[in-house]
């Protein structure tokens, strides 16, 4: 028996942003998207280091516009220059 979903070709978003205030982040996050990974971290910006999240969200390339408005709401929640969000075009997909 194959216990396989192909769920063929998504893209994989990443939002990129500091780690100041994780739970409200989930909260924004799981608002939209009933799945995300994040991932904890340390990154640079401007040459200072601080505590970084990467939240990956797999999804249609349609959803581009939510994952562009939930970065815009995490920007605003932590009173943020910039957060950074990177495309990647995943050529398939499955659930084992």
């Amino acid at each position: 028996m194959n216990d396989q979903t192909h769920l063929g070709p998504k893209t994989l978003f990443t939002i990129y942003t500091e780690d100041c205030d994780r739970e409200a982040i989930i909260r924004l996050v799981s608002q939209e998207f009933p799945s995300a990974t994040l991932r904890s971290g340390i990154g640079l910006w401007h040459g200072k280091s601080e505590l970084s999240l990467a939240i990956e969200i797999i999804g249609h390339e349609s959803a581009r516009g939510a994952v562009h408005s939930v970065a815009g709401e995490i920007k605003r929640h932590n009173a943020q220059e910039a957060v950074l969000v990177t495309e990647v075009l995943l050529a398939n997909v499955s659930l084992l």
